[in-house]
């Protein structure tokens, strides 16, 4: 369970039309229905692609006019998102090699961190929430989508997306690391990022000839959108406890005396 060397394995599979991985790139039109209402203008923003795989949501936020920087753990998987994403008239985008508890940027360094089909891999989620909203610019916006650990989304994701359906590898998913929305929301407030409204998004079969597709419903309990948002300045109470502090060493002797 939680098998992350098949984004190895089968790395040469990600564009490869009909394959498990490619079948990601099913998700991306219901992903970006819902986050387009949430960024107007992708144009000139700085975007961490957080767990990019082979680049399939890469390429379409390059084409948006974005300038992003992918990371992911499987090198092979970026040796193919990088020969796929680059040279098509689009801003130059970045890849790099990094695990989401250990962000290798600066603070606030992205206008927006995009992070789907990854949160419900990781091992440490409270660290990588940390990661994500550290590396937030004031203002910005972190994207995701992920699994609801619920008693349907066991026998959904696992026996019949996995091993009936074939929407994923086998061993992908792990029920256990799958996240509650108020367990989610609660480690994005604890780090000061402001939790937005989500949406729920389902596989839906058209035809033989089409296959599975995906689209956006109100129903949260399987698959769930959502964002947040790092506030312009502190909140309130972080900002009267910031002022407190600051109040306190101002009126201590030793700072007196420095003042004058």
């Amino acid at each position: 369970m939680n098998d992350l060397t098949i984004y190895d394995t089968l790395a040469e599979s990600w564009w490869q039309a009909g394959s498990k991985l490619h079948m990601l790139a099913r998700m991306n039109p219901a992903r970006f229905a819902y986050f387009d209402t949430i960024v107007e203008h992708w144009q000139g923003l700085r975007v961490l692609d957080l767990g990019c795989g082979g680049g399939l949501t890469t390429a379409c936020l390059a084409q948006r006019g974005a300038a992003v920087v992918g990371v992911d753990l499987s090198r092979a998987s970026l040796r193919v998102a990088s020969c796929h994403v680059h040279g098509h008239g689009h801003p130059e985008s970045i890849f790099a090699c990094g695990r989401a508890e250990s962000l290798p940027f600066a603070d606030a360094s992205f206008d927006v961190v995009w992070c789907t089909d990854v949160l419900e891999h990781l091992p440490d989620l409270p660290t990588a929430i940390a990661q994500i909203a550290r590396v937030l610019k004031p203002g910005g916006l972190f994207l995701y989508d992920t699994i609801n650990r619920t008693w349907l989304s066991r026998p959904l994701v696992i026996w019949f997306w996995e091993y009936l359906a074939g929407l994923a590898p086998r061993g992908t998913h792990d029920w256990r690391l799958f996240i509650r929305p108020q367990e989610l929301r609660r480690l994005l407030t604890q780090h000061g990022m402001r939790y937005g409204a989500i949406r729920g998004m389902l596989p839906v079969w058209l035809s033989p000839s089409q296959g599975w597709r995906f689209r956006l419903v109100r129903y949260t309990g399987i698959l769930y959108l959502g964002y947040a948002a790092r506030p312009l300045s502190l909140p309130r109470h972080d900002r009267d406890r910031r002022e407190a502090i600051e109040g306190r060493a101002l009126h201590h002797p030793r700072a007196i005396r420095q003042i004058h």
